[in-house]
C-alpha cells in the first residue's frame, strides 16, 4: 500500500540519516503522524530536543504512530529527570488500545527503570519480571532484576539470573 511505501521511505531516511528529506515530506504531508513522528526522530537526533517534543505532540491520538511518539516524550522527560511527570504517562499509555506487545514491554522496562532510579527495587523488580522471555527487552530486563536484587540485598538469587545472560561466544568453534 502507499501508507507502507511512505513509511519505508521514512524509515530508510531516517536509518541514512537523511533528515533533511524527512523534514521536505513533513512540510508537504503536513497532517500524517507518521511524519511527525520521523521528523520528531530527526529532530531528536539532531539534539533539537525541544523541537522533537513539539513535533510528537502534534501527533493526535488517534494516530497509529501516537504511543510511539508518547513514548518519545516519556523518554525526553526521562532525560530531563522528571520522573513523576513519566510514570503517570507511562502507566496511562498502558491503557491505549492500539499500543502493540512490543511497546508494552517497552513501557515496562522504562517504568522498572524509572522505579530503579527511585530506589524502589521491589517495584523495578516486578516490571522487570513483567517483561517475557522471547521480548527484545529480555537480556536487558534481567539485568534490571539482577542490579534489583543486588540492592536488596539478595546476592545469591542475583548470581543465578545473572547465569541465564548469554555471554558473546568469544571463540568461534567451527573455525578452531
Amino acid at each position: 500500500s502507499i501508507w507502507d511505501s511512505l513509511l519505508t521511505l521514512l524509515d530508510n531516511f531516517y536509518k541514512l540519516g537523511e533528515y533533511e528529506k524527512i523534514f521536505a515530506l513533513s512540510k508537504e504531508l503536513e497532517n500524517m503522524g507518521v511524519t511527525k513522528y520521523f521528523m520528531g526522530m530527526s529532530l531528536f537526533r539532531l539534539d533539537r530536543i525541544e523541537d522533537a517534543r513539539l513535533a510528537f505532540s502534534d501527533i493526535p491520538k488517534d494516530d497509529r504512530f501516537y504511543p510511539y511518539a508518547r513514548i518519545a516524550i516519556v523518554q525526553i522527560r526521562v532525560m530531563r529527570q522528571q520522573l513523576k511527570e513519566v510514570e503517570d504517562e507511562l502507566r496511562d499509555l498502558l491503557n491505549i488500545s492500539n499500543i502493540g506487545q512490543n511497546l508494552i514491554e517497552r513501557v515496562r522496562m522504562l517504568l522498572g527503570q524509572i522505579a530503579f532510579e527511585k530506589g524502589a527495587f521491589s517495584d523495578a523488580l516486578i516490571e522487570f519480571n513483567r517483561i517475557p522471555f522471547k521480548s527484545p527487552f529480555y537480556e536487558e530486563a534481567l539485568l534490571g532484576q539482577a542490579w534489583s536484587l543486588v540492592k536488596l540485598s539478595s546476592f545469591e538469587e542475583s548470581l543465578s539470573i545473572l547465569k541465564k545472560i548469554k555471554s558473546p561466544d568469544l571463540y568461534n568453534t567451527a573455525q578452531q
